[in-house]
């Protein structure tokens, strides 16, 4: 990750009205870590990645997310809760009052693409308050050789100044923190959060109205793989469902489902309601023990209780029988894929949280006082051939059929 060529080109942001800024340019993922700690803004953690607190804001806020209305927009866009509209003149106000808030600032600027097919491709400048913002979007989009900066010319500029708040009453946002897309002027203005995946989401945005609209390319919130005889699967999903994760072809647990030895016992997605919720659902029918010194803890500082309720987007959970887990730490090895052996299946109908270098349990409950009589519903496999008769279908009521597709939420999201 940190095998970079030595970049010597420099930049100015004076172009955009940013004056007197003191410009870090292309930082590699240490010297961004680098400044991170010094600064106290994020910790090493035991494993060696870095740890940092966004704020207020530990997930995207979709109803401070705004699209300017314009002569491009207005009638390209299905406007309401989701696309919410933005006006022109108060968009440049705003614009304006960020690039004066950061004259003079430490900023940390790097190039990059969205878009892996390089017809597609689009270039981006984002201008980062905070250097682990920058190694975020150093680890989310895609790095231009060093070859390609000298004469790299970003389409679109993303400004994300977490500590810059908006008036709600004079700037025409909901709350001080907001994401605004002008694709008339090609900006990205973010700000009053530090969650990082409004960076990632914005720019999922615009290549979800450029690539219909320019290239005729329809984008899909999904993750694709093939198996092992070359057929093609799409994993639709809302986030945090897996998808990254079941799509994954070497660490995939679709091929294991899919071979003759189907080693997963039980899966759960890690998102909401953390270790608590996904480790207590993997073992619901037969108990379990969770040694609270395993579990993945990103803040040292943090207690038993809330280590338990600590959750992690793009995780999940598996129960897998001891013959196997040395197939799956190779592969998890082998791609770099962080693994965690937590606990162990008991089969005694308790759910326990224990660390074994203190003796605290925080937690120790009968499985019964924490699932209660809720009713469950049995799901048992079996293979049944099918003969489908040809699709029956008018060619005329294509985008019909297409836009009542793309109203499905899975799809559309």
């Amino acid at each position: 990750m940190d095998n970079m060529d030595t970049i010597t080109k420099t930049i100015s942001l004076n172009s955009y009205g940013i004056k007197n800024s003191h410009v870090h340019y292309q930082l590699s993922p240490s010297e961004l870590s680098s400044f991170a700690l010094s600064k106290g803004q994020a910790i090493r953690t035991s494993s060696g990645a870095l740890s940092v607190l966004t704020g207020a804001f530990t997930g995207r806020s979709p109803k401070d997310r705004y699209i300017v209305k314009d002569e491009l927009t207005e009638t390209s866009i299905d406007w309401g809760v989701i696309n919410i509209p933005f006006d022109v003149s108060v968009f440049d106000q705003l614009h304006n009052k960020m690039i004066d808030f950061i004259a003079g600032k430490e900023l940390f600027v790097r190039d990059c693409y969205a878009s892996a097919h390089k017809s597609y491709r689009v270039p981006i400048r984002v201008i980062n308050e905070y250097s682990w913002s920058n190694l975020f979007v150093y680890n989310m989009f895609l790095r231009p050789e060093v070859n390609e900066l000298y004469s790299f010319e970003p389409e679109w500029t993303v400004i994300n100044i977490p500590s810059f708040k908006a008036n709600s009453a004079k700037d025409g946002t909901r709350s001080s923190n907001f994401s605004i897309i002008n694709f008339t002027k090609k900006i990205i203005l973010i700000g009053g959060s530090g969650y990082t995946g409004e960076i990632k989401k914005a720019m999922f945005s615009v290549l979800n109205f450029t690539l219909p609209t320019n290239f005729n390319v329809l984008p899909m919130h999904c993750s694709v793989n093939s198996g092992a005889n070359g057929e093609v699967a799409i994993f639709f999903g809302l986030s945090g469902t897996g998808k990254t994760t079941l799509s994954t072809v070497e660490i995939n647990p679709r091929a294991m489902v899919e071979s003759d030895h189907n080693s997963i016992v039980s899966i759960h997605d890690h998102g909401a309601g953390g270790h608590l919720n996904c480790l207590s659902e993997l073992v619901e029918e037969t108990g379990g023990n969770i040694d609270l010194d395993k579990l993945p803890v990103g803040d040292p500082t943090l207690s038993d209780k809330e280590i338990i309720g600590n959750e992690s987007q793009e995780r999940m959970g598996l129960v897998i029988s001891d013959n196997d887990i040395e197939v799956l730490k190779r592969i998890a090895d082998r791609e770099r894929a962080p693994m965690y052996d937590v606990g162990e299946v008991t089969n005694d109908n308790k759910f326990t949280f224990k660390s074994k270098s203190n003796g605290n349990t925080p937690m120790d409950l009968d499985l019964e006082d924490m699932f209660g009589s809720s009713p469950k519903t049995y799901m048992h496999d079996k293979s049944i051939n099918r003969n489908y008769s040809d699709l029956n279908y008018k060619s005329d009521l294509f985008l019909d059929y297409l836009e009542q597709v793309l109203q499905l939420e899975s799809v559309a999201c």
